[in-house]
């Protein structure tokens, strides 16, 4: 609505309102019914001299840099108005079963296909006691999927690993993985980190609070076998689910976060033990903050190669792309667009 209401006045030929006296209620309403009365606007916007880019931009009501940003890696036009589609659409939550806790096949669901603990539901998350009492956790299956991934990397080696969730707030990933390990590797250790003190009592609400440090992910203290990423990013992928936060990230922002997924990539093989694994992930398929990332850490650190994810056999082959690496999309897969890419020390 505020891209047609502005953008589209300026370019469609649109009335113009200005506000006369306090009445902001009637002032909105009144650019409502005029709008629903506007029967030919997507046949102006096409008819209009703006580029291909604005013109969805203005229709989807995304910000153009977001909409360019989609258009660089998606290799069609008709995924990109999916997408943008998609972006736009109600869904349902998801939930995962967290292991030792919880059984999907008891809980009031649907099961996800490609996952082994997910399931969605029509009921909402404050009408679960499993929810409340903390044996069901509310996750987007696409995050399912990159902590499933993840943690088939214990197959390769089946000594007793360390294991670090290095960006772990607010704790759904978290909560997942030390679920996991203390079910079905007891042996293994698990430790969650959270640079923000808030966040990480966020964490330690889902994971026992000897498991959690509060620290900058450069400055923990000890080796890991497995290192998960899941860095800071512009959140791209998650905008069916937050809508709001197109309008609160800018291209500007993206500059800062590159050099802190960077750093904490850095970071992450400075800690790794030899052997080890770190899996990257980000809730962005921006190309800056996925492959480019990636391909730069490669290039930085020749000791590191990139694993192929399908060799893991994962219960699921959406989203593994030729080199390896996984990309989730909101319109093909039905859920927030995750990136994951494992990176293994070379032996």
């Amino acid at each position: 609505i505020r891209d047609v209401a502005v953008t589209g006045v300026q370019t469609c030929a649109l009335p113009i309102y200005k506000v006369v006296g306090k009445s902001r209620g009637s002032f909105a309403n009144a650019i409502f019914r005029n709008l629903v009365k506007i029967t030919d606007l997507d046949k102006k916007i096409e008819e209009s001299n703006l580029s291909n880019i604005a013109k969805l931009s203005i229709k989807y009501s995304h910000p153009e840099w977001i909409v360019q940003s989609y258009a660089d890696v998606l290799p069609d036009h008709q995924g990109l108005v999916a997408l943008l589609t998609a972006n736009n659409s109600s869904t349902k939550p998801d939930f995962v079963a967290w292991p030792g806790k919880a059984d999907r096949a008891t809980e009031v669901g649907e099961a996800i296909v490609g996952t082994h603990f997910g399931f969605t539901s029509d009921l909402a998350p404050v009408n679960m006691p499993s929810v409340s009492e903390r044996r069901v956790g509310v996750q987007d299956r696409g995050s399912q999927l990159v902590g499933e991934v993840f943690l088939a990397t214990a197959n390769i080696n089946e000594k007793k690993l360390s294991w670090l969730d290095m960006c772990a707030g607010p704790g759904g990933k978290a909560a997942f993985l030390y679920n996991y390990l203390a079910t079905f590797r007891p042996a293994d250790s698990f430790t969650a980190n959270e640079i923000s003190p808030h966040r990480a009592d966020l964490v330690k609400q889902v994971v026992p609070a000897e498991h959690v440090l509060v620290s900058d992910g450069q400055d923990i203290k000890g080796q890991f076998d497995r290192i998960l990423v899941d860095a800071p990013c512009t959140g791209l992928g998650a905008l069916r689910r937050r809508p709001e936060a197109r309008w609160r990230k800018s291209d500007a922002d993206l500059k800062e976060l590159i050099k802190i997924q960077k750093e904490l990539i850095d970071g992450a093989i400075s800690m790794l033990n030899p052997g080890g694994i770190i899996g990257y992930a980000t809730c962005s398929p921006h190309s800056l903050e996925t492959k480019v990332q990636v391909a730069d850490a490669l290039i930085r650190h020749k000791n590191f190669e990139l694993m192929d994810i399908s060799t893991l056999n994962p219960g699921f082959k959406t989203g593994i792309q030729k080199d390896g690496t996984m990309q989730l999309w909101t319109h093909r897969d039905g859920c927030d667009s995750m990136y994951l890419a494992l990176l293994r020390m070379k032996p």
